[in-house]
């Protein structure tokens, strides 16, 4: 057995978060956060930087964290949910780790934590142990949808889904063998290359190296191969590529998400005066429900409330920088001369306009002009959404020329 002796001192086994070898994991998930980030920079460097004239690093950093944490800011909700979701990614992985299985001279013991939903996916979840000498048989359960999951990378799925069935007299156990690993041992996992090329044969090879096979086999346990349709073996999952539906709920839920985060966070120019109608996002969240709902049927429960749900919650997000942009076409601009009450915070000349607040740190030198009392043009729309909003592109017009002359002055 890979770094002890499976008749001898005891092993713990950890439970890893992928069929990865974790430095092969870790750079994956780099280089996934890494090109999107790259990608995104020199965009970000132009949104930010298109009022101020300035591209000092430092200043791009002190803008940008300014930015995203200004009250104002129309990033704010990324951060929040950002906020929000990481705690719950640290808990679970934190769970991973609590689980464990203990391989010994006379059996094998685990502790799998319920909470954490192992035992939905076919594995026997809670606090439990077996002796060696109750062991009556062991069965591979190949996935039952193994025909749905073809080629190359159908192969490395495959491997997330087989099940080792440790039969005794008292009951039957079942664990996905492949994602335990010695801790502080060397790592039987893929690499990268294997992902791609891994074949029928190699599920094989991978299956005898993982430590809870070599153990059994040490103890001169036969490990036979159960049928793929009996009740016991674990669905592979659901296709999503073979169902028209989700598919078609795939597409809107990347279409809408993707138009609310460039609109918003890159290209967006407007700015609402105070509150929105909401009738426009029950307006939209509604039929999109309904349709997920239609679209859906056919597909699994969960794959269906999963996929369902977050294309509703991105067509509700995409109505915000819809409206704005609604409300912006059907609307004739309207420049107001408002009155400075304090720096970046302004008064409408009379009472019907909204006021408006634009006091932030990166604009503290352009606003320094414009002492209490003084006046500034803004440009106003109101259009078939019944709100008020600032049209900003002029604004940045101006903010552009103040910044490149006080750069050309330096």
């Amino acid at each position: 057995m890979q770094g002890s002796d499976a008749q001898g001192a005891p092993v713990t086994l950890g439970l890893g978060l992928s069929l990865l070898k974790r430095s092969h994991a870790l750079g994956l998930l780099a280089l996934a956060l890494g090109l999107p980030v790259a990608m995104i920079l020199p965009v970000a460097w132009y949104a930010v930087y298109r009022d101020a004239g300035t591209v000092s690093s430092a200043a791009l950093l002190h803008e940008l964290v300014a930015g995203l944490t200004d009250s104002d800011s129309e990033m704010r909700f990324d951060l929040w949910a950002l906020a929000v979701a990481t705690p719950l990614a640290v808990v679970f992985m934190a769970g991973q780790r609590l689980a464990w299985i203990h391989l010994t001279p006379i059996g094998f013991s685990a502790h799998i934590p319920r909470w954490l939903g192992l035992g939905l996916v076919g594995q026997t979840a809670g606090d439990w142990q077996v002796g060696w000498e109750e062991i009556r048989c062991v069965h591979v359960i190949p996935p039952r949808r193994k025909a749905k999951l073809r080629g190359r990378r159908g192969a490395a799925q495959r491997l997330g889904w087989y099940r080792l069935a440790v039969d005794t007299d008292r009951r039957t156990v079942r664990l996905n063998p492949f994602p335990w690993f010695v801790r502080g041992g060397p790592d039987h996992r893929l690499g990268l290359r294997e992902i791609s090329a891994l074949g029928r044969a190699d599920i094989e090879q991978a299956l005898e190296r993982t430590p809870l096979v070599q153990a059994l086999r040490a103890r001169g346990f036969e490990i036979v191969e159960a049928e793929a349709g009996t009740s016991s073996a674990p669905d592979a999952g659901f296709d999503l590529a073979r169902h028209p539906g989700m598919l078609a709920l795939l597409a809107v839920l990347f279409a809408a998400g993707g138009y609310a985060l460039v609109d918003i966070a890159f290209t967006g120019h407007y700015a609402p005066l105070g509150a929105i109608p909401w009738w426009p996002f029950l307006a939209v969240a509604v039929p999109a429900i309904l349709l997920a709902e239609m679209l859906g049927r056919g597909a699994p429960r969960a794959e269906r409330v999963a996929v369902g749900g977050l294309a509703v919650a991105a067509l509700v997000v995409a109505v915000y920088p819809g409206m704005l942009r609604v409300n912006a076409a059907t609307a004739e601009a309207r420049v107001v001369e408002y009155v400075a009450t304090a720096p970046g915070r302004f008064d409408p000349p009379i009472g019907s306009l909204p006021p408006i607040d634009l006091a932030q740190p990166k604009l503290e030198d352009y606003w320094a002009q414009y002492p209490s009392g003084s006046h500034h043009p803004f440009t106003l729309l109101l259009g078939a959404g019944g709100f008020y909003q600032l049209d900003l592109a002029p604004l940045y017009v101006r903010t552009r020329a103040f910044y490149e002359r006080q750069r050309s002055a330096d």
